[in-house]
């Protein structure tokens, strides 16, 4: 009976040791968790933030994975913010900053990856998205009436906009899709425009669209390409007489996030059924010759709809 004893209290001893001894499971695959304070120690990031992604929440599910914004380096290192919020926040990635939108308080913080160094602004009340210039100088943040576009060292009010989506910032300006109901139109319920302003707000061209390419287009960085999911893949326009020149075989393409580059696109599809974790899976197409690879495994983990890419050249 005492050897029983023995070997019991030894096989729970050991047992104790083994769960002691494994690592923080929700963090280890993400290396150096980021401080509360969701500062980055300086030269931590030393190349730009590929993408990010908000960590799936199981039912009943907490911990420092659930809910964080999860970067991603082009180097393959991860970190976490631990600010986000059940509220809702949002996020926006530049070359060397990240800009991090907190709704429930009006707030944007901006952090540079590479020293950082923190600042915050007030945003004007409804914020709901944000997003960055290409050359990390401002964000536009959008409103309950519009848009707002700031600096991004200051946090000063450079421009706004009274209408419009977002189609992606270009080098020169932010592109807008603006769609009216039209008399004129043939065979049109609605009317619709690519409109590309610059920081100050003030509009640098004004082109006529097809309506149907309206709704969740992404705009290349030089603003001569739109992407945009449809049902026989992914279409690309020309943005300045909307006419389409290609259709890339994409199967279950759902939406196009943005250009990676001005030779890549994030798109976004329909996982098959079965399996695990989120129902979207995201790829990268090459638009020049259509080759189409998974973007990251751990895209299982993201939770739907946010997955944010970061700008390269």
């Amino acid at each position: 009976m005492r050897t029983w004893r023995a070997l019991a209290l030894a096989l729970t001893v050991l047992a104790g040791a083994y769960w002691l001894a494994l690592p923080d499971l929700p963090a280890a695959p993400l290396g150096t968790p980021l401080p509360a304070a969701a500062r980055l120690n300086a030269g931590q990031a030393t190349g730009p933030i590929a993408h990010a992604y908000r960590g799936r929440c199981l039912e009943g599910g907490t911990g420092t994975r659930c809910r964080a914004w999860h970067l991603v380096a082009a180097d393959g290192r991860r970190w976490w913010l631990p600010d986000g919020s059940d509220r809702g926040d949002a996020l926006a990635l530049g070359r060397q900053l990240v800009a991090h939108l907190l709704t429930d308080r009006d707030q944007v913080t901006v952090m540079d990856v590479r020293t950082g160094a923190t600042r915050s602004f007030p945003c004007r009340g409804a914020c709901s998205s944000i997003s960055m210039s290409r050359d990390d100088r401002h964000v536009a943040v959008e409103v309950e009436k519009g848009l707002v576009i700031h600096e991004t060292a200051t946090g000063r009010v450079t421009g706004t906009a009274t209408e419009g989506t977002p189609a992606g910032w270009t080098d020169a300006g932010l592109a807008l899709t603006r769609t009216r109901p039209s008399d004129t139109a043939p065979g049109h319920l609605s009317s619709a425009e690519l409109v590309e302003i610059s920081p100050a707000g003030t509009t640098l061209t004004r082109r006529p669209i097809p309506a149907n390419l309206a709704n969740g287009p992404a705009v290349s960085p030089d603003g001569r390409t739109l992407a945009v999911a449809s049902p026989s893949g992914v279409s690309l326009v020309d943005a300045a007489t909307g006419e389409v020149t290609r259709t890339l075989a994409v199967p279950a393409a759902e939406r196009v996030l943005g250009w990676r580059d001005g030779g890549h696109v994030l798109v976004a599809t329909a996982r098959p059924p079965g399996g695990f974790g989120s129902l979207t899976a995201y790829h990268v197409l090459d638009v020049a010759g259509g080759g189409l690879r998974p973007l990251t495994a751990d895209d299982r983990d993201a939770d739907e709809g946010t997955f944010v890419l970061g700008v390269s050249d």
